[in-house]
C-alpha cells in the first residue's frame, strides 16, 4: 500500500506501508528466511538480543510463537530482573507471547558478539537458533530485498527509509533500485557505511545522520509535536535548527545536477530548468510544482524511533535546501507501531504530551 502522505515546498513524499502490509513491518521480511531456515535446522526455540523497547524482540517474540518455536530474550538491564512491573510494554507483549526473558548488565550485554559468550550461550541453549540484535544477518538481507518487489519507483527522485542495525538499507540496496537510497540512521558514527558494506554494494546510499536528540531511543517533545501535527493533517509549526550529516556520496551527485543545469541552456542563451533526469542518473525532477503548497494526509501514525526521525530528517533536508522542489521520495515506513505505547508511558512519567493515536 502506497499512500501520498506528505507535500512541501514543491517535494512530494509517499510512503510504502509496511506497517499494513505485513505484520511488524520490515521485521517480518528480516525473520522470513532465518525462520525457513530455523526449522530446517530442526531448532525448537529462537534466541536474540535486544532492549526493553526493541521491535526486533517483539516482532520475534510473535512471529516465533506462531511458527511453533519457543523464544528466548537476552534483554540489557539487569535492573529489570524480576520486577515485571517496571518492563517495558514491548516486554510484556513479548512475554505475553511465550518469550523467556533474561536480564543482562550492560558490561555482559556488550559482551554478544564475543566468540567465547556465543559458545557459552551455545551450549547452554543447544536446540536454539541465534539471531544477532536487530536481527540482521545474511538471511535477514535477504529478506529485505523483497520489500520493493513488484514496485515501480522508476518515477522517484529517491528511495528513502530509516536505518538501524543496516540489514533493512542492505535488502533495498541489494534490489538495485535506479536512484539513490536515503538511508536517515537513527544512530551516528562513521561506521554505518561500513556496516551496510557487509552485506551489500554502497555506490547508491546516501548515509543521513541527524541531530543528536538525546541519545538512540529518546522522544522528546519536539518530536512528538512533530508526529501529532502530522497525525492530525497539519504541518509542524517548527522543525530542528541545526544541518542534517549527509554523506559525500549525496554532496557528489549535487554537484552534478547542479553541473548539468548549467550546461543545459535555452536556445536564447538563458538557464533552463532542467525538467527531468533520467533513471540512471537517479533523480527525476519536474516543474509543474507550486512551492506555497502545504498538504498532510491526516491519520498515519509513525513509529517515534525509526519512520517519524526518517519524516523528520526529510522535512528538515527540505527546509534548507537540501532536497529540490519538484522531486518526489518514495519512503518506507517500516512498521515499529508497537513502540508507541512504550514511548506514551515513558512521557506520562515525564509529564510530557503525548503521541496521539486517535
Amino acid at each position: 500500500m502506497i499512500t501520498h502522505y506528505l507535500t512541501y515546498r514543491g517535494v512530494q513524499i509517499d510512503l510504502l506501508r509496511l506497517d499494513q502490509i505485513r505484520p511488524h513491518g520490515n521485521k517480518y521480511y528480516k525473520l522470513k528466511y532465518n525462520l525457513e531456515a530455523a526449522h530446517a535446522a530442526g531448532a525448537s526455540s529462537l534466541l536474540t538480543y535486544g532492549g526493553a523497547y526493541s521491535n526486533h524482540i517483539a516482532a520475534m517474540a510473535q512471529i516465533g510463537q506462531q511458527e511453533g518455536f519457543h523464544t528466548i530474550g537476552f534483554i540489557r538491564g539487569e535492573e529489570l530482573e524480576g520486577k515485571p512491573e517496571k518492563w517495558s510494554a514491548t516486554l510484556r507483549e513479548a512475554a505475553a507471547h511465550g518469550m523467556q526473558l533474561h536480564f543482562l548488565s550492560r558490561s555482559d550485554y556488550k559482551k554478544r558478539h564475543n566468540p567465547d559468550f556465543i559458545r557459552e550461550v551455545q551450549s547452554k541453549y543447544p536446540s536454539a537458533y541465534l539471531l544477532p540484535e536487530g536481527g540482521t544477518n545474511e538471511l535477514a538481507v535477504r529478506g529485505a530485498e523483497e520489500i520493493l518487489q513488484g514496485i515501480d519507483t522508476s518515477s522517484y527522485a529517491h528511495i528513502a527509509l530509516p536505518m538501524g542495525t543496516g540489514g533493512t538499507v542492505a535488502g533495498v540496496l541489494r534490489s538495485r533500485p535506479a536512484q539513490s537510497v536515503l538511508a536517515m540512521a537513527t544512530l551516528q558514527g562513521d561506521w554505518l557505511r561500513d556496516e551496510v558494506a557487509r552485506w551489500a554494494p554502497v555506490d547508491h546510499l546516501t548515509l543521513v545522520q541527524g541531530h543528536k536528540q538525546g541519545g538512540y531511543g529518546s522522544v522528546n517533545d519536539e518530536l512528538v509535536r512533530m508526529m501529532n501535527a502530522l497525525f492530525t493533517g497539519q504541518f509542524p509549526e517548527n522543525l530542528p535548527s541545526g544541518e542534517p550529516l549527509v554523506d559525500d556520496a549525496f554532496a557528489k551527485a549535487e554537484s552534478k545536477m547542479k553541473l548539468k543545469e548549467k550546461l543545459k541552456l535555452k536556445s536564447d542563451g538563458t538557464k533552463k530548468l532542467d525538467e527531468g533526469f533520467n533513471s540512471s542518473d537517479g533523480r527525476l525532477y519536474s516543474d509543474s510544482f507550486d512551492k506555497s503548497e502545504v498538504q498532510v494526509t491526516a491519520g498515519v501514525l509513525l513509529d517515534p524511533i525509526y519512520t517519524s526521525r526518517m519524516v523528520q530528517m526529510l522535512l528538515i533536508m527540505i527546509e534548507r535546501g537540501r532536497l529540490r522542489a519538484g522531486c518526489r521520495i518514495f519512503a518506507i515506513h517500516t512498521g515499529g507501531l508497537q513502540g508507541i505505547t512504550g514511548a506514551n508511558e515513558r512521557l506520562a512519567r515525564s509529564n510530557c504530551p503525548l503521541i496521539l493515536t486517535s
